[in-house]
């Protein structure tokens, strides 16, 4: 496992109750229908179908928009902007969960001369907001390329409940990918994050591998369950929202899915009053530059030395209880990797929750 766990200030924490709960609560997690489908491997069985369909998609475009509200927007975003950089050859923007005016003019700003498809994704029924996306952005390629091409630049992934998507792609002859019963919390091994990825560069049986893996991993004997014990007991007995602290651009996506995101350097106070913190970390960054000379400086002169330094520090004084999760780089299999972990966190969060 390329997933590092640092626990901070846990003997704080009285986690007998929670550790007596913790084997049903595995046991509870180990039948629900995302783990399950995991086990089996379904997701893998679909991910050349959404490969082929991400090259398609990549061929003709130039930009994606992705339709989500929600959880699914969250989750998708966090996937797709932790993946590695450099692959990003199609830009992929997440949209479809406001009804902001300026939030529109930015978005049809960024797709003005742009050769764009749309992504439309739901597990259920479509709300305002993501009517109001849809329909704009519809009419936006019909104005651009027609009817006939149009319906050639929409794709969709609904659920059983999906109304909109269903019924749009039934009467335009759009391709529609079938969203298991799955909650959006749940999804990142699902079509609906797979194929954002797989249209930004990523090699998603490699992400799957890592998703896997993670899963069928001994750390849940251990420090797994730790880490999602100290989140619940924390909530429980102090009170106050788990926070996760992260530097790294990349990780905001993902902070974002877990909780309360701060992207650090924060001031004090605003982390010392949060009953739990979570520290991600990328430990070799995609990207480094060397700094010139200046005070406090790594003495190799690496940004990315710096930075893990200086967060390792800064998270080691926090008074409050805490884990550090660090990957030693962020590229696909790694990806797969933490996405499981943190699913399965907050799974055993979620029950264990209903149990004290």
């Amino acid at each position: 496992m390329n997933l590092t766990i640092e626990k901070r200030n846990f003997d704080q924490l009285s986690l007998e109750p929670f550790k007596e709960k913790c084997s049903a609560a595995l046991d509870v997690l180990w039948e629900t229908e995302w783990v399950r489908s995991s086990i089996t491997r379904a997701d893998q069985a679909q991910a050349e179908k959404l490969q082929t369909l991400a090259d398609q998609i990549v061929q003709n475009s130039d930009t994606v928009v992705v339709l989500a509200t929600g959880m699914m927007a969250k989750l998708i975003d966090a996937a797709v902007s932790a993946a590695e950089p450099q692959k990003k050859g199609v830009a992929i923007l997440v949209f479809g969960d406001t009804l902001s005016p300026s939030a529109y003019a930015e978005l049809l700003e960024k797709l003005e001369d742009k050769q764009f498809t749309i992504v439309a994704v739901t597990e259920g029924a479509e709300p305002v907001q993501f009517r109001s996306a849809y329909a704009v952005l519809k009419r936006l390629l019909i104005r651009r390329c027609g009817k006939e091409q149009a319906a050639e630049r929409i794709f969709a992934i609904a659920g059983g409940g999906s109304q909109l998507l269903t019924l749009e792609a039934s009467e335009n002859d759009y391709p529609l990918i079938a969203y298991p019963d799955i909650a959006p919390a749940f999804g990142a091994g699902t079509c609906a994050v797979l194929l954002p990825l797989a249209i930004c560069g990523v090699d998603i049986k490699r992400y799957l591998s890592g998703f896997y893996d993670m899963l069928a991993s001994p750390v849940w004997d251990a420090d797994g369950t730790d880490y999602a014990i100290g989140r619940v007991a924390c909530e429980k007995t102090c009170g106050g929202r788990a926070t996760v602290l992260f530097w790294q651009k990349q990780l905001a996506g993902l902070a974002a899915w877990q909780g309360r995101a701060v992207q650090l350097p924060a001031a004090a106070e605003q982390i010392a009053e949060d009953a739990f913190q979570t520290l991600l970390l990328v430990e070799k960054d995609n990207f480094d530059i060397m700094t010139p000379f200046f005070e406090g400086c790594h003495e190799d002169g690496s940004l990315n030395l710096l930075l893990l330094e200086t967060a390792q520090q800064s998270f080691v004084k926090g008074s409050r209880p805490g884990v550090t999760l660090s990957l030693e780089a962020m590229d696909d299999y790694n990806l797969g990797q933490l996405c499981a972990f943190l699913q399965l966190s907050d799974g055993i969060c979620e029950i264990l929750g209903q149990y004290i």
